[in-house]
């Protein structure tokens, strides 16, 4: 049995997709009340899956590790990069995910209250802005509660890496030595 439906590469990172994931699409066409409105709200959540983990993939790659892949299941996706080295690193790519979905939703809440839509473009938008407003905010919520098994568990100890001087100090190394890993690369 293939263990992925999708593997395709993406911006050098491997891409896999686990057929669970499609298990979305028979709901999403009930909520909807349609096929094409399933089929938006479902590649809607691939977009906002997608970028929740690319997030963790670029702060990962900012603090030196190396991405293997992403996948996507149901409901949930997966970065998996290498193993960080301090505890920093793991609190500053914990916060990738809902820095992008945030990024997402402020854009999506934006073009929904300001921009105005026919009545039958507003039909054909509303699943995608459902996906990126409405899913989007619950699944920020529930990506920050600080329990085992979402990010907020490792983001939030942010707080007393900020209050003894950690993060920052971390992040002025970081800076140092950019310069440094820039010239060796050329």
């Amino acid at each position: 049995m293939q263990r992925y439906m999708i593997n395709t590469r993406l911006l050098a990172m491997r891409i896999c997709v686990r057929w669970q994931f499609f298990i979305a699409l028979p709901a999403f066409c009930l909520v909807t009340r349609s096929a094409l409105g399933g089929v938006l709200a479902l590649q809607s959540l691939i977009v906002l899956m997608l970028a929740h983990e690319l997030g963790h993939a670029a702060l990962a790659r900012y603090c030196g590790l190396q991405v293997e892949r992403i996948e996507l299941q149901l409901l949930q996706g997966s970065c998996v990069f290498s193993a960080p080295r301090s505890e920093i690193e793991a609190i500053i790519v914990s916060w990738g995910g809902v820095m992008a979905q945030l990024a997402l939703f402020v854009v999506f809440e934006a073009l929904y209250h300001g921009v105005q839509f026919s009545s039958a473009g507003s039909q054909f938008l509303y699943p995608i802005f459902a996906v990126f407003i409405a899913w989007n905010a619950i699944s920020l919520a529930v990506n920050l509660l600080p329990i085992e098994g979402v990010d907020g568990h490792t983001a939030w100890k942010i707080v007393p890496a900020i209050r003894n001087g950690a993060f920052m100090e971390y992040v002025r190394a970081r800076r140092a030595a950019a310069p440094v890993t820039l010239r060796a690369r050329q």
